[in-house]
């Protein structure tokens, strides 16, 4: 470090204080750090990984970290984000400027604090930046440029694609090229991206995920037991509160236990995983497999699977998935359509004469840049080659509450074996755990949150399956021995 970091030891000033209470030390420039921070200004390192409970401080000490290094760096360019971009405001936009103010360098930066005003903090001497991004904004990710920094908060709600795509981009020769995830560990199991990445230790499905060696990553893990700025005794009734009763969720917000937030109000209330995850690799070449799309710019995604009547099981067989970067030169409907004829056409597993579609029903719409009588589906007959006869979609999507009746009938009503989805799909699985009911038991605000492309493609295929006219009759049929 080419300068003094001025930070203070939480131990050695206070403890159980409001962190904006001592402003004698921030008028002189120094910035009280909770003790299991300061590796963050004596070690060098790559990447930080800052998690563990709740609690623990990571934001506020990342940000003062970052704006000292913005202050003294010859040419400093650092992006954070959220994985929903209109959460950013209210999260490290918010702490950085918090953390600038405290310290008395309001001068020296320029920034908004309106409700809709600029993410974009510029330091006024040197034209150093912070720049906010999303990762539900993909199209933004490929105008970052030259970033010597990446902050990833709440960084185990970022899709592996996004985390690697930002990646690419620290390259600079200008600057340091640093990357800070910071997440709290609840929500991190043994499937998770992060696990596989940086922590092979826990994987409990799927490889671990191959890694620059070269990088220094240096990991911290805090709970609010390190945090000298909280009275510890009064938040941990709080997290005892907000728990509910639930010892596992106790466990993960106090002592950073992974992968343990369970859903307290799950949209697919009578999934089972013990009942309803197995093996589903054989496809009857005598019946239909089917494919469900969900259009989206990123990831546009496909759910694969297979109503076998002939032995009574439905079978959720694979997720395809891909984004502009899949392929080169082909769009994402391409690309995702490339891949299933690879695995299944050109391979002999399938014949295209036995495929049925069904997904998005939107996706029939016409857009404004397409020949008269083109839409999505259009371009998917062309690229696999099939007819119209083999599209089935209702004239409209149906409501969420309809696919949280119907589905959650099937699953409950089907006995073990016989609804089955692929236990490798770590992904649409994690989707049907997150998801929960919102208003009139809408998708949307956990769509919001989660994105949840894998499950729209499953429910859309559920619902073809099992349409709101048949459903029941459909499920007494498979119930029959």
């Amino acid at each position: 470090m080419s300068y003094s970091s001025k930070y203070a030891l939480a131990s050695k000033v206070f403890k159980y204080f409001d962190i904006e209470s001592y402003k004698e030390l921030y008028d002189v420039g120094v910035f009280p750090i909770n003790d299991i921070f300061k590796p963050i200004f004596t070690e060098y390192f790559d990447i930080l990984l800052a998690y563990g409970g709740r609690g623990g401080g990571k934001s506020d000490t990342v940000a003062f970290q970052l704006i000292e290094e913005c202050i003294n760096s010859e040419y400093f360019n650092c992006y954070y984000g959220r994985n929903v971009f209109d959460t950013v405001r209210g999260s490290f936009h918010k702490t950085l400027i918090t953390c600038i103010e405290l310290l008395n360098l309001q001068n020296e930066f320029n920034y908004s604090k309106a409700p809709n005003g600029s993410l974009e903090i510029v330091h006024n001497k040197s034209g150093n930046t912070f720049i906010a991004f999303g990762g539900d904004k993909p199209d933004k990710l490929k105008s970052i440029k030259d970033p010597t920094h990446i902050i990833f908060e709440e960084a185990d709600q970022f899709s592996l694609e996004v985390f690697t795509q930002m990646g690419a981009t620290l390259r600079t020769l200008r600057g340091k090229n640093r990357m800070y995830l910071l997440f709290n560990t609840e929500k991190v199991n043994g499937r998770h991206w992060i696990a596989k990445v940086f922590f092979p230790e826990l994987i409990t499905e799927g490889e671990a995920i191959g890694f620059d060696t070269n990088k220094k990553t240096l990991k911290i893990f805090c709970n609010y037991t390190d945090n000298y700025f909280i009275n510890q005794e009064s938040y941990y009734e709080t997290l005892k509160l907000n728990s509910a009763g639930n010892q596992h969720q106790l466990e993960a917000a106090t002592k950073g236990a992974w992968g343990v937030e369970l859903n307290k109000n799950p949209f697919f209330y009578a999934l089972r995983r013990h009942q309803h995850v197995g093996d589903t690799e054989f496809i009857n070449k005598s019946q239909y497999l089917d494919l469900s799309f969900d259009f989206n710019h990123t990831p546009m995604t496909l759910i694969v699977g297979q109503l076998d009547v002939s032995i009574k099981k439905a079978k959720i067989i694979d997720h395809i998935s891909a984004d502009p970067l899949t392929m080169h030169g082909k769009t994402p409907i391409e690309a995702v359509c490339e891949l299933f004829l690879r695995k299944y056409i050109y391979t002999g597993l399938v014949q295209l004469s036995h495929i049925r579609i069904t997904g998005d029903a939107s996706g029939k719409q016409m857009k404004a840049d397409r020949r008269r009588g083109e839409d999505f589906y259009s371009d998917i007959i062309k690229y696999l080659g099939v007819r119209h006869t083999v599209i089935n979609l209702p004239r409209k999507n149906f409501l969420h509450a309809t696919s949280y009746k119907i589905i959650n009938r099937v699953f409950y009503g089907l006995i073990q074996g016989e609804l089955v989805i692929n236990s490798n799909l770590s992904i649409l699985l994690d989707d049907l755990e997150k998801a929960y009911p919102g208003k009139n038991f809408s998708l949307d605000e956990a769509k919001k949150e989660f994105g949840l492309h894998a499950l729209d493609a499953f429910r859309y295929l559920l619902l073809m399956w099992f349409t709101p006219k048949d459903y029941e009759k459909k499920i007494l049929y498979l119930q029959k021995k």
